[in-house]
């Protein structure tokens, strides 16, 4: 340490400072990182609880009897236009209620959610990306109006789920 110390002493007090802050900086930037990927790694085990709970309780209802209307590759297909109608900026708030509106039973909006499963929806320009399962991500994107006009139009056709 002999050398970095001569160094570090011969260097002019403002430079000494320069130094100072980059190595907080970096300290910080290290911190953060440990941090965010901490924050991740909870979200992701919770996004997944939730696909698992879905799955879950698809199977449940279609032992009941109560059976998707609709083939998987639907589901996939209205999953990915929501995901379209979510991401980038602004949201097609319409596009959303009209897949909602296809809905019919428990099962076919837990397959809706299944088929959704865990998305990254860009925020656009100005805002944050956001990353989580359908349920978040209409929380995210959609104001209390929207997610009240989806809940009503489910309820009234016997849909027990709420976002």
């Amino acid at each position: 340490m002999g050398k970095a110390s001569t160094y570090y002493s011969g260097l002019p007090s403002w430079a000494k400072g320069v130094l100072a802050v980059a190595v907080v900086a970096g300290i910080a930037g290290v911190v953060y990182v440990l941090y965010k990927k901490t924050k991740d790694v909870k979200e992701d085990k919770t996004n997944k609880a939730e696909n698992t709970a879905a799955e879950s309780e698809l199977s449940q209802e279609i032992r009941k009897g109560i059976k998707p209307t609709y083939p998987k590759s639907q589901y996939d297909s209205y999953a990915n236009s929501i995901h379209e109608a979510m991401n980038g900026s602004g949201t097609d708030e319409n596009l959303i209620k009209r897949v909602f509106a296809n809905l019919k039973n428990n099962a076919d909006f837990l397959s809706l959610t299944s088929a959704y499963g865990t998305r990254t929806v860009d925020g656009g320009t100005f805002a944050p990306d956001y990353k989580g399962t359908l349920s978040g991500s209409l929380s995210h994107e959609l104001s209390n109006d929207d997610i009240r006009d989806i809940n009503v139009s489910m309820q009234r056709k016997g849909i027990t789920y709420k976002f």
